[in-house]
């Protein structure tokens, strides 16, 4: 499962991971990805120790870091939606401000570098697309999203459009991530995917 992290961990991030560790004699691979994914290129600006979202020290006990990081920032919201945007993590604000579209030059790399490493390992590369509400409300995935759909179509890669599976505003916590229902609606797709 390659999509375990902190908000922006795309392809390439996965890719450099597995270099450097190795893919664990893994039979199969699932990366799981966005249509910003295509486009969302490691740049190394700094977030850890400047965002909240990213901290750079550990908090002293688990029952200050759930006050401090999650109980308090929903109690009290910021007033002004200068605050409101100024308060979101870096990925929360691409999606406020435009949607998820992000502006990397080029398709990602880490497409192909996965792609590459799978098939000189016999892994089965399974790319599942999923799907923001606004594509989700649209029926279609945007251009971005498009862009992966070519990809996978091109190099013969296994791919799930999650919009074929009837996902509904009601699987979702936000604009892009899941609740508990639609990451069960995912559990389950890879469940049959990897059954078969």
């Amino acid at each position: 499962m390659l999509n375990i992290s902190a908000g922006s961990w795309g392809p390439d991030n996965c890719a450099a991971y597995l270099s450097e560790y190795g893919t664990f004699g893994a039979k199969s691979a699932f990366l799981l990805v966005s249509s910003h994914d295509a486009h969302d290129i490691m740049d190394f600006e700094p977030v850890v120790g400047v965002h909240p979202s990213f901290p750079d020290k550990q908090y002293s006990c688990a029952i200050a870091e759930v006050i401090c990081r999650y109980l308090i920032p929903r109690l009290i919201k910021p007033a002004s939606s200068k605050k409101k945007a100024e308060a979101l993590d870096p990925d929360q604000k691409v999606l406020a401000e435009m949607g998820i579209r992000k502006d990397g030059e080029g398709f990602n790399p880490g497409f192909e570098q996965l792609r590459t490493m799978c098939e000189a390992d016999s892994i089965r590369l399974v790319v599942y697309l999923h799907a923001e509400q606004g594509e989700l409300e649209q029926g279609r995935y945007n251009e971005q999203g498009n862009e992966i759909i070519e990809w996978c179509e091109r190099n013969g890669v296994e791919l799930i459009k999650e919009l074929d599976y009837g996902f509904t505003k009601d699987d979702y916590r936000d604009g892009i991530h899941l609740n508990a229902r639609g990451q069960r609606k995912v559990a389950d797709i890879m469940e049959k995917v990897f059954a078969g």
